[in-house]
């Protein structure tokens, strides 16, 4: 026998990687009702090398939904919902089902909660005359993790895609 009839176990072994649930000492997170848990993403901190958080949405909760970051280490959850003070009057964010998708991006401290749903009515002429549409853009918010966990009042981000099949001259970007 040689050792080329072992390698593929030795390469099997090099890579195996494994991880463990602890079931007697278990840690549950509860939010008010609004699908809370519907989407989750496990991140450590990028700014503290003992802690890991919990990033939790939930879409259908009052107000277009939220996002909540919960500290595994103490068992807690803070809701954060986007401060949208300075958008503009004619935005809709009642159904954006914010939280529908988060992600942890530990490696520069930050975290984004997503919002499909979210809406801009726009004016568009068409043949029988002018008419109001909802253009479904979709929007995301950038959470910055500091000392404390995450900022409360998100940065915006501006980058909603939105094409236009009806009218090939629109492109948003």
């Amino acid at each position: 026998m040689y050792l080329s009839d072992f390698s593929p176990l030795l390469i099997f072994a090099v890579h195996v990687s494994c991880f463990m649930f602890d079931v007697d000492n278990d840690v549950s997170f509860k939010g008010d009702d609004g699908l809370f848990g519907y989407s989750v993403d496990l991140m450590p901190s990028g700014l503290q090398s003992d802690a890991s958080w919990l990033l939790v949405g939930a879409p259908k909760a009052p107000g277009g939904g939220s996002f909540s970051v919960c500290d595994v280490a103490r068992g807690k959850c803070n809701e954060n919902r986007p401060d949208l003070s300075s958008a503009p009057p004619q935005d809709t964010f009642d159904d954006q089902l914010l939280g529908v998708a988060v992600l942890g991006d530990p490696d520069n401290s930050r975290a984004w909660a997503c919002a499909p749903k979210f809406q801009r009515p726009k004016n568009k002429t068409w043949a029988d005359g002018v008419k109001l549409y909802q253009m479904m853009l979709g929007n995301c918010f950038l959470y910055q993790e500091d000392n404390y966990g995450f900022a409360s009042s998100p940065k915006r981000q501006l980058i909603n895609y939105h094409l236009s099949f009806c009218d090939s001259n629109e492109v948003y970007l």
